[in-house]
């Protein structure tokens, strides 16, 4: 009985530090397209433009380059 009990709990552990590592990873997110674009509400977009805009901002060019295309990938998106 004791062993069931501490699989269990070595399960709930392990889900819940995936789950704070997502929510990490999504802070971080929201952080990298707010410093190229601080008006937008990303929680509005879908994963593909997050992700098109996460790409354009690790990729490379110029900071001015990077800021230009995410502008344009979050404008298309609405």
């Amino acid at each position: 009985m004791n062993r069931i009990i501490a699989i269990a709990a070595v399960a709930i552990a392990t889900v819940a530090g995936a789950a704070n590592a997502m929510t990490q990873d999504n802070a971080a997110a929201v952080r990298a397209i707010n410093s190229y674009a601080p008006s937008v509400d990303v929680s509005t977009l879908d994963d593909a433009t997050i992700l098109a805009a996460l790409q354009a901002i690790h990729g490379s060019g110029t900071e001015s380059e990077k800021s230009s295309t995410v502008r344009a990938i979050l404008l298309n998106a609405n």
